[in-house]
């Protein structure tokens, strides 16, 4: 709602998602010069050993890592993701959770539903983290989760820096979550069936270390090809050489009607000074 003010007056948008492109187009009256660009990912450059940033970050380096990223808010799903992780540590050893961020959560309180759901010993929350300790924990993660519900609209910069590591992901089917590449993430709906469909993912990919391997590989070419920088930065010059110019600034018939007055006003005064 915030921006709404902004799309009704923009001349043109570049946007990361044709889910957004048509929330734009939603809010006009006409059609709008809209760019689309993916969100920009980094291409890791150092070796991605998982078990040497498990053991520099004190996480087990036996077994599989989920690992959420971000602020632990609630429209970033957590209680799904908690429910179906419990359920699926009763089909698999050696699950391990990560909920790498700070807990920003105002309805529901983190602790207690842990200690409701007995998974204690299985999870790991690390607060608030340096840029070190974010690529660390993302080189040491065998799949990556990043949900959304609602939708905030914009485009998660956590799932293109997983991508970019060369991080399987599991997003949710919904919004602009529901536009990655099907070949490096995994979809889940919101609401009915959330908790059931995420519960068999972590399962089936804790046990099928291949198709994490191929998703993997997937993520790394995604970002090469795709949605480097150095690929994003040429889109927006070619997109903004493209775009119309800006308006001239409008001014209103009342403006200029005051602006008349106040012009024949001292026009007048000087006639009789």
């Amino acid at each position: 709602p915030l921006n709404r003010p902004v799309v009704r007056l923009a001349d043109a948008f570049i946007v990361h998602s044709d889910w957004m492109r048509s929330q734009i187009l939603d809010e006009r009256n006409a059609r709008t010069p809209i760019g689309l660009v993916p969100h920009g990912s980094t291409p890791f450059a150092g070796e991605a050993n998982r078990e040497e940033a498990r053991r520099a970050l004190g996480l087990p380096t036996q077994g599989t890592l989920v690992t959420s990223f971000g602020a632990i808010q609630e429209h970033k799903r957590p209680e799904p993701l908690l429910r179906a992780f419990a359920l699926a540590c009763k089909d698999v050893d050696g699950l391990h959770l990560v909920m790498a961020g700070e807990d920003r959560l105002e309805h529901l309180d983190l602790s207690a539903l842990v200690e409701e759901l007995g998974i204690r010993s299985h999870l790991t929350v690390t607060g608030f983290l340096s840029e070190e300790d974010i690529t660390r924990h993302l080189v040491a993660a065998d799949l990556c989760v990043n949900l959304r519900g609602p939708s905030t609209g914009g485009t998660s910069g956590a799932i293109a820096r997983a991508l970019g590591v060369g991080r399987l992901v599991v997003t949710s089917d919904r919004g602009e979550q529901a536009e990655w590449p099907e070949t490096c993430v995994r979809r889940v709906p919101v609401g009915d069936g959330e908790v059931a469909s995420l519960q068999e993912l972590i399962v089936g990919l804790a046990r099928d270390g291949e198709s994490r391997l191929e998703a993997e590989t997937a993520a790394r070419e995604f970002v090469r090809d795709t949605s480097s920088w150095e690929r994003v930065g040429a889109s927006y010059a070619k997109l903004l050489a493209l775009l119309p110019c800006h308006r001239s600034r409008a001014r209103s018939l009342i403006s200029e009607a005051v602006d008349v007055a106040d012009e024949r006003r001292r026009e007048r005064r000087g006639q009789h000074s």
